[in-house]
């Protein structure tokens, strides 16, 4: 009588991975579509997670903020300064005739205090704002956030051909979008894709279009979905170019050193400058991205009017991606009085070596959200809504900010009734009441979103004097009056920077996303589990990650990678090779699972089969009979509450779980040890009863501590087990060995730490 809320997300970056994640952690069946034929492994960018960022990545859970920075470096230094290109010039040539140990006793007393500010100032973020500064490779950053996503969901050589608002019957609006592979052959979606029809016929544009009742566009600066939704051309280039990537820090460390890192960054920290001449406008950054696996980001930026160009002489070889001899060529000499930038150059690779220019667009006022263009369930995120120029590195964390605030906005709407007698004017209601809570939410957000774009268009443009402003401003789409509205509101780029690390989520810093609407995202997970199994090969294993393909709330009833037929039963004296691939069998009266353990009866045996998103190990009793099966699957266990957050108490699992399953409830109980439950009845005939027992706990290791793997293991009866001579002691053997389950490493990863 009901399904969930549906979404396209266009876009596999940061912004629509998390979005993803966010909306399915409250119960909307959101998927990915990425028009690249996979996702990046070696993207030559680095990403600073300030703390608003920070924040909304433990927002959408505890676990996703952890994964994302256990994969990059907790900043605990910032190095800043300013490049004084002339002077640095004249003292050189001054101190090969003559030095001042005046000079030299400021300079180092300068460094000194520059040193204790760089380290106080996380410090006193972190204080101030209940999180730090954590940087990180942005490839790393998309492989943590798709290693929370079923593979299923993640559509890879996608990219939008149509996008058309249509009407279904009950007068609700509904979007469908055609997607093209890259080959130009149409896009064609799977099972599970389009899960709610809402065209009849067979024609080509409902064949190929993949349905949902909300698309949302986070498709990068040049967005696909904006251009279908405003319609405002391309993006403004901004005049400055930056080259950048990621080196392994022991290449550009200094020479003669002990330390793995340079003395420019060193481990665990970020520097940052900018030449003193604005008209040149070159910036550098450094930043530790993984103090794990001594990566370290650079990046050099100038304006157009500061580069260096160079002629074919001085190009060396030029490789086929247009990365190599030119690119490097025009850094080379660009940054010629900056060591560290050549040093960093020299140890990137041609491929490895990438080049940008800046774009923007002009902010999205409030006001904008309210107009014609904003209208049916469609609606923009990230870069695709308020692209930034970096002066404030705020561009993933505002995207990040974003899928936290939709999902909450979303959640009250997770849950769609498609009762038959449901009437037109309810379904009609509540879809206006959809359409409107997105514009709600991009009034909000835009609020926000304009005033970064407006403050990193200043702090980027300092270098224009107060008439070119004027007009670059203007050529932004920034008028005078929101100009000096900005200005009155923040009159310095502290103001700013404090405006916007400050953020916090509208649900609260003490609430994750699964715990405004637990049930949608159960019921989310459960379908997903029981309508598709997991492939494997859909992502591969480096975005995986550490963890399995089909994650989710709740997805331990249902789901099946295989059904095996029971082996037959056999005489007392023979134990029948189980019917699997691969088996161990043991004989031992103990049996220890990873993170539980449980008592056999003597003489009853185990045959363990691993698999994908569900593992089995069968149970034999002593006549070699197939006794029970024990299921293992993952599961993210609500706010870590473990079996209390997929059901209410004994009674409730054996009602909507195990009764359902096997026939009708008789009793249920709590087992022996805390965090089981146990249900009997009989089957639907009233021929033979059943036992089932679930718990959820964490799996054994400390990896599974620390990426909050837990499972839930569930143990349920062969149809056949109290049939025939010797059942009801195979019966009994059953209970005992229910009775004698206890969980090993935790009822939840959270609480075994």
């Amino acid at each position: 009588s009901t399904r969930p809320l549906t979404a396209v997300v266009v876009g596999g970056g940061i912004g629509g991975l998390a979005a993803c994640v966010a909306l399915r952690r409250v119960g909307v069946d959101a998927h990915v579509y990425e028009r690249a034929t996979a996702l990046r492994a070696n993207a030559g960018t680095g990403i600073a997670l300030w703390p608003n960022g920070v924040k909304a990545l433990r927002a959408i859970g505890g676990d996703v903020a952890r994964e994302v920075e256990s994969r990059g470096a907790v900043i605990g230094g910032v190095k800043m300064g300013v490049v004084d290109e002339e002077k640095d010039a004249a003292a050189e040539d001054a101190s090969s005739s003559s030095s001042s140990s005046s000079s030299s006793f400021k300079s180092a007393l300068g460094k000194v205090a520059a040193s204790a500010l760089g380290r106080a100032l996380p410090l006193l973020m972190r204080a101030r704002h209940g999180a730090g500064l954590v940087c990180v490779r942005w490839a790393e950053a998309q492989a943590a956030l798709a290693s929370f996503l079923p593979a299923h969901v993640v559509h890879l050589d996608a990219s939008v051909d149509a996008i058309d608002v249509i009407e279904r019957a009950d007068g609700s609006e509904s979007v469908r979008v055609t997607f093209a592979r890259r080959d130009g052959s149409a896009y064609v979606p799977g099972a599970g894709e389009g899960l709610t029809m809402m065209t009849a016929g067979d024609d080509a544009a409902t064949l190929h279009a993949v349905h949902a009742d909300v698309l949302v566009g986070a498709d990068g600066i040049n967005s696909a979905v904006r251009a279908g939704v405003l319609g405002d051309g391309a993006p403004r280039d901004n005049g400055r170019v930056i080259w950048r990537g990621v080196v392994d820090a022991r290449d550009v460390s200094d020479l003669g050193s002990d330390s793995s890192y340079p003395e420019f960054c060193p481990r665990g920290a970020t520097a940052l400058s900018a030449s003193k001449d604005s008209a040149v406008g070159r910036t550098t950054c450094y930043m530790d991205v993984s103090s794990k696996d001594g990566k370290l980001y650079w990046a050099a930026g100038c304006l157009d009017a500061g580069i260096t160009e160079v002629t074919p002489e001085t190009t060396t070889t030029e490789n086929t991606n247009g990365r190599g001899g030119y690119e490097r060529s025009r850094c080379a000499a660009t940054f010629a009085s900056y060591p560290d930038v050549l040093r960093c150059l020299d140890a990137t690779a041609d491929d490895a070596l990438y080049v940008s220019r800046v774009l923007d667009r002009p902010p999205l006022f409030p006001a904008s959200s309210q107009t014609e263009k904003f209208a049916g369930p469609v609606t923009l995120l990230g870069d695709a809504a308020h692209p930034v120029i970096p002066s404030f590195g705020q561009g993933a964390n505002l995207a990040l900010e974003d899928a936290v605030e939709l999902a909450v906005a979303l959640a009250p709407f997770a849950t769609v009734a498609v009762d038959a007698d449901a009437s037109s004017s309810s379904s009609s209601a509540r879809n206006e009441a959809l359409k409107a809570t997105l514009r709600a939410w991009e009034t909000t957000r835009l609020t926000r979103t304009s005033e970064a774009q407006i403050a990193s268009f200043i702090s980027g443009s300092k270098s224009y004097g107060e008439e070119k402003l004027k007009s670059a401003m203007a050529d932004a789409g920034i008028d005078e009056a929101a100009l000096r509205a900005h200005r009155e509101k923040f009159p310095d780029a502290n103001a700013t920077q404090e405006y916007l690390i400050s953020w916090s989520p509208s649900c609260g810093v003490a609430t994750t996303l699964p715990e405004l609407n637990p049930k949608a995202a159960m019921a989310l997970a459960m379908r997903a589990a029981s309508a598709r199994k997991c492939d494997a090969e859909k992502l591969s294993d480096d975005v995986m990650g550490r963890r399995a393909a089909c994650v989710g709330v709740g997805a331990a009833i249902g789901a099946g990678v295989f059904s095996p037929s029971p082996p037959p039963r056999a005489a007392a004296a023979s134990v029948p090779k189980p019917e699997y691939e691969t088996s161990i069998v043991t004989s031992t009266t103990t049996y220890a699972g990873d993170g539980f353990r449980m008592t056999l009866p003597v003489g009853w045996t185990t045959a363990e089969q691993p698999g994908v998103s569900q593992s089995r190990v069968a149970l034999f009793d002593a006549s070699g009979a197939k006794a029970a099966t024990i299921f293992l699957e993952p599961t993210a266990s609500m706010a870590n509450k473990g079996l209390a957050s997929l059901f209410a108490d004994a009674t409730d699992f054996g009602l909507k779980a195990a009764g359902r399953r096997n026939g009708s409830l008789a009793a249920a109980r709590n087992g022996s040890a805390d965090g089981v439950y146990i249900a009997e009845g009989t089957n639907a005939r009233g021929d033979a009863p059943w036992v089932e027992m679930i718990a959820v706990g964490c799996r054994s290791g400390e990896n599974a501590k620390k990426f909050n793997l837990s499972q839930t293991i569930r143990v349920a009866s062969e149809a056949s087990v109290g049939v025939g001579v010797g059942s009801a002691e195979v019966l009994d053997g059953l209970r005992a060995v229910m009775e004698s389950f206890e969980l090993t490493a935790g009822a939840s990863c959270e609480a075994s730490r």
